[in-house]
């Protein structure tokens, strides 16, 4: 007998059932192929629980097809509601991965779809979350990210990617790697960019072997929380957003871009002076035109992706296959839930 339990567009935490508070590997949340691009901004609320992100780039005349709000917390089970531009949201849980280091329950990561509140270009307010008190201990959120998805007719087609997981490095492994696909890249490639999202970057003085990486580029070894308002500890602002270009990290025909982070110690013998983690990851590159389905909704075709319990990735395809006895986590793009097999 087969059971496949939804999670009402969230996870249950990590595809680990060794703890319930072990990372949340990264997966598609969502994708599409257009004539348009991607826009995003970012905002720290730790300090305050107040913020704003501007959005810019978006062309004129440009039709916004999604626009999605990502925010994290280092979590004791508090409230996870604020406001958006003065419209109330209660995010729907992501996943969860253990406490970076504040002593709380966990670090959860959250999104609500702010689709009908964001028209274009512009800044947009956040308010009334629970702020971050310190030193550590308090429940708290550390910052937001805007992911808005435009299409305008005079854009090249492009395929946009958004992955989200919570993997913090100082519980869950100081190395982390995950791999955005779905796509074969034009030849040559026109235009390709990148966004990813950290949460509880901190300044304490540590060594260039924090970074993170684009296909084993290099574009940044500076994950300190830059990303304003100013923390609550006066040591950064506990989130950081770094956006670029990828194009020439790229070769025609590419069918996937990998990602990956690494909180390093300044030397063998010294442990990592960190604690932070990665959340999202937003990617697009310019394809064929004929790789559009004009039958597809803004939100793609539904897609399985069917894990272990240890995050190995088994199947991907239209439908739920027969499988073994066990237990078994999946994605189909929108949500994620589990699989009983007894």
């Amino acid at each position: 007998m087969m059971w496949i339990i939804g999670l009402c567009g969230g996870s249950a935490g990590g595809f680990d059932l060794q703890s319930s508070l072990l990372a949340t590997p990264f997966s598609r949340f969502d994708s599409l192929t257009l004539n348009g691009d991607f826009a995003v901004g970012a905002t720290s609320l730790s300090a305050s629980g107040s913020g704003s992100i501007t959005i810019s780039g978006i062309p004129a005349g440009a039709t916004i097809e999604k626009a999605y709000l990502f925010y994290s917390f280092q979590d004791n089970g508090g409230s996870v509601s604020g406001s958006f531009n003065g419209n109330p949201i209660s995010g729907i849980f992501l996943g969860s991965d253990c406490t970076s280091c504040w002593g709380t329950s966990s670090t959860s990561l959250y999104w609500a779809d702010v689709s009908l509140y964001v028209s274009g270009n512009g800044t947009y307010n956040l308010s009334g979350f629970d702020p971050l008190e310190c030193p550590s201990g308090s429940h708290g959120v550390e910052g937001a990210a805007l992911v808005v998805i435009y299409s305008e007719p005079s854009e090249p087609t492009r395929h946009i990617s958004i992955y989200s997981g919570v993997w913090e490095t100082s519980c869950s492994g100081a190395s982390y790697s995950w791999t955005h696909d779905g796509f074969v890249a034009t030849n040559p490639v026109n235009s390709a960019k990148y966004a990813v999202v950290i949460g509880n970057g901190q300044d304490f003085g540590e060594s260039s072997t924090e970074n993170i990486s684009v296909n084993s580029n290099i574009i940044t070894t500076d994950i300190d929380g830059n990303t304003p308002p100013a923390g609550p500890c006066s040591n950064g602002s506990l989130f950081d957003l770094f956006t670029g270009d990828a194009t020439s990290y790229m070769t025609g025909g590419d069918m996937s871009v990998s990602f990956s982070v690494y909180n390093g110690p300044q030397d063998a013998s010294e442990p990592s002076w960190d604690c932070f983690h990665p959340i999202l990851s937003v990617f697009s590159i310019t394809v064929e035109p004929t790789d559009i389905d004009e039958n597809r909704t803004a939100n793609g075709p539904k897609e399985y992706r069917i894990y272990t319990v240890d995050g190995r990735l088994i199947y991907t395809g239209k439908s739920i296959p027969t499988l073994p006895k066990g237990i078994y986590f999946y994605t189909d793009g929108k949500r994620r839930g589990k699989i009983i097999v007894n």
